[in-house]
């Protein structure tokens, strides 16, 4: 389906706007967005030009449609300087395109259009680096204006409120044709779990057509809605509690006056868009778990424990990537600000900067929670929105948006699955450093906004966790380094561990060897001989394997092959002496700009050790 295009609200051009003279000079022309038959795909890309000093640039935005516009492509907070050096903005020219449909590679396309790509560097090229940066932005005529009859990846103008047709045929095309994008996300294990209920039977669903929250149907399809809460007040929400939740069960209890204003305008949306694209269920966590169900054998902690599984088996995922609970889904109620960049160049010439969601992820909240980091990563078909816009995003299609139409049978065509997991150990020291950075409410959450990712630890190097450090490689593992300057987090988590700070670490553990899992196999077995340990409780003297899948005593990587590198009695252990480190309090050098990262802990553990 191609909708078609909206005609553009007069009102644009302001009757003060004038090109300056360095715009004037790009002698822009719609001719100069388009890629024909017989152009060079190249002409015009690879080489930077000089669009002048940042300064300048705000000063002339007051008048100059093209400046103005290239500044808000480059975010809110453009710095005019960096260490005394002044910044410029330059850019460069670069085509895309559709994906050729003959190629197996996703990056392999056939150029239709030109763009325009500004950056902020010093005036001698160097890079800057401000709070709130856009990725890649990217400025481009707007379809109404193009000189072809074919407008796709052009951007176009859209209303206040989205068009529901459109994002359900998003959907309906990738049910229809991207097999790989159904069922569970391959990383929890696509044939592992045949109905949720089984494995969750507290689970509940809101229904969006009776207005009540039910117990979950056995293998009811769903949505589930990914958001922040923000600052709110949790006493002042709607929750399901045991007090009230067999009156929430009740068809219509959540349109009574008493609960419908005191349920948040984010969850209230997610409900309006269920209703546009056809879908029932919905699970959102403040109604959808019993939060004071708390106890020994409580819904709430099981409910907790597997919530990987929650988003790994939605259908579909609603994200509200900006904003919080009290926010809303921009473009879902009427009157809203989109947020789209449109400015009249001259008369004909008409460009946009195509916000991407990707600019808006990064310097996002949600981007920098623990819980969501779970959440994203293994939810399969996901409805972003970000900044005013609404995004479709699955494993086969990088994304489907209101501003951008494909106009070919190709739009959405299966292509290459981007979860394809490889033999790299990368994949899980990333997943640790990312999360690492994450900051939670309730440090106590620590380790259970983790726990899915157990699977993936479990699948790619057949490891557990011990305080979030996978018991494989588990020496290894331990060399982390803070990115950051980290506090110590107290009570539930070690010092030797990268949960016991708070802060960013980093892991490299395919630095010291290979990225090869299996190479990195073959190295321990030839080189490492710890054998490590871990007390069963924080005040117990009893020990068990870190490593107790491995380390049996026939394992032959731990028994065998160390009884005949160490001809001697490997049965006796006894208690490595307690260290004290030192190290004083961290010290920033100037001269160098590089913090020496000292921690002031006691270290305590044991080892297995030959007399």
């Amino acid at each position: 389906m191609i909708p078609p295009l909206l005609p553009v609200p007069d009102g644009l051009a302001k009757a003060t706007d004038k090109l300056c003279q360095i715009c004037t000079a790009l002698r822009l022309t719609p001719r100069l967005f388009a890629v024909l038959p017989g152009d060079n795909d190249d002409e015009s890309s690879g080489f930077l030009q000089r669009f002048g000093l940042v300064r300048d640039v705000k000063a002339k935005s007051s008048h100059c449609p093209l400046c103005r516009l290239v500044l808000l492509s480059l975010g809110p907070e453009v710095p005019d300087a960096k260490d005394g050096v002044l910044a410029e903005i330059a850019f460069s020219w670069t085509t895309t395109g559709l994906r050729n449909p003959s190629s197996r590679k996703d990056l392999d396309r056939i150029p239709t259009i030109r763009e325009i790509i500004p950056l902020v560097r010093t005036q001698g090229g160097g890079f800057i680096d401000y709070p709130t940066p856009i990725l890649f932005p990217r400025i481009g005529i707007l379809a109404n204006d193009a000189p072809t009859p074919h407008k796709s990846l052009c951007a176009r103008f859209i209303k206040d409120q989205i068009d529901f047709a459109m994002v359900r045929n998003w959907i309906n095309i990738c049910e229809i044709r991207h097999t790989k994008c159904a069922g569970m996300h391959p990383d929890l294990g696509r044939n592992r779990i045949s109905d949720l209920v089984e494995e969750i039977p507290s689970l509940r669903m809101i229904d969006v057509i009776d207005n009540c929250v039910i117990p979950a149907p056995h293998n009811c399809k769903y949505v589930a809605l990914s958001y922040v809460w923000g600052k709110i007040d949790p006493m002042a929400i709607l929750r399901s509690l045991k007090d009230n939740i067999d009156e929430l069960e009740q068809p219509g209890a959540l349109k009574h006056s008493a609960y419908w204003d005191k349920i948040p305008l984010t969850i209230r949306d997610a409900m309006t868009v269920m209703r546009e694209i056809g879908m029932r269920y919905l699970w959102a966590d403040s109604l959808c778990i019993v939060q004071d169900d708390v106890g020994p054998g409580g819904s709430k902690m099981q409910a907790i424990a597997k919530m990987g599984l929650v988003y790994g088996a939605a259908a579909l995922t609603i994200m509200a990537v900006t904003g919080d609970a009290t926010t809303g889904l921009a473009g879902v109620r009427p009157g809203a600000n989109r947020n789209q960049f449109i400015e009249e160049i001259k008369p004909g010439l008409r460009l946009a900067y195509k916000q991407m969601y990707q600019s808006s992820l990064a310097v996002s909240v949600y981007d920098t929670r623990g819980w969501t980091f779970q959440e994203y990563r293994f939810s399969r078909r996901k409805l972003l929105f970000a900044s005013g816009q609404v995004v479709y995003s699955c494993p086969m299609t990088s994304q489907c948006r209101e501003d951008e139409v494909i106009e070919t049978e190709h739009a959405i065509s299966e292509g290459p699955d981007i979860y394809t997991m490889v033999d790299d150990i990368s994949e899980v020291q990333g997943i640790i450093t990312e999360y690492s950075g994450r900051s939670l409410t309730n440090i106590s959450d620590i380790y259970d906004a983790i726990t899915a990712f157990l699977v993936v630890f479990q699948r790619a190097i057949n490891a557990n966790l011990c305080h979030g450090l996978p018991s494989v490689f588990f020496d290894w593992f331990l060399l982390w380094d803070p990115v950051v300057l980290q506090t110590r987090r107290s009570g539930v988590t070690p010092s030797w561990s990268w949960s016991g700070w708070d802060g960013k670490s980093h892991i490299q553990v395919w630095a010291r060897y290979w990225r090869s899992v299996s190479k990195i196999h073959a190295a321990q077995k030839n080189r490492t001989w710890i054998v490590w340990y871990q007390r069963k409780a924080h005040d117990s003297e009893q020990c068990v394997l870190v490593n107790s899948s491995q380390t049996s005593r026939e394992d032959p990587l731990f028994t065998r092959r160390m009884q005949r590198r160490f001809p001697f009695d490997c049965s006796q252990t006894f208690w490595s002496v307690s260290v004290l480190f030192d190290l004083g309090k961290a010290i920033v050098k100037p001269e160098t700009d590089k913090t020496n990262f000292k921690r002031n802990e006691p270290e305590y553990g044991q080892s297995r050790a030959w007399p």
